[in-house]
């Protein structure tokens, strides 16, 4: 399995060590998220209902990570923990596909995922902020965890 920053098209990270502040701008050329869904409400004005699962593609997204860091002492060396985070994703388009829709109705099936594709920006716009706030924390609880452990001084060089 690749490294999440090995598949990037490209990454840009800015350290402000005077406003403790980390800031990773990442695009990504696609992402796919598998996941099992269970639905039964609306979509857009549509109503929609089924089980099964489901795969969510970001096409070309752009990922902008802020994290807001404090600095504290441990052993007499310098070690900054993640305090807050700020996500953004930004995907230039989206694809989505649930299957089982309508108890495995084909026609009604194929009908609400292309009703989802031809949509995707403002059916994406529901989820953003949950997806985002999702993300954010594992981004977060995953830099915590190397900023905990390594020291400032063998994070960033000295300039």
């Amino acid at each position: 399995m690749s490294n999440f920053l090995d598949l990037a098209n490209s990454l840009k990270a800015k350290m402000d060590f005077e406003k403790k502040t980390l800031e990773l701008d990442v695009d990504y050329p696609e992402i796919i998220m598998n996941f099992e869904y269970q639905i039964s409400g609306k979509i857009l004005v549509l109503p929609i209902q089924g089980e099964g699962p489901g795969r969510m593609t970001l096409i070309k997204p752009r990922i902008l990570l802020t994290l807001y860091l404090e600095e504290y002492e441990k052993k007499n060396k310098k070690y900054y923990k993640v305090v807050k985070n700020t996500l953004l994703i930004e995907p230039q388009g989206l694809h989505y596909k649930l299957d089982n829709l309508f108890n495995g109705d084909k026609a009604l099936g194929d009908n609400i995922n292309q009703v989802l594709n031809d949509n995707g920006k403002e059916v994406y716009a529901d989820v953003k902020t949950s997806y985002e706030e999702a993300f954010g924390k594992i981004f977060a609880t995953v830099s915590d965890n190397l900023l905990t452990r390594v020291p400032v001084a063998e994070l960033f060089s000295e300039k």
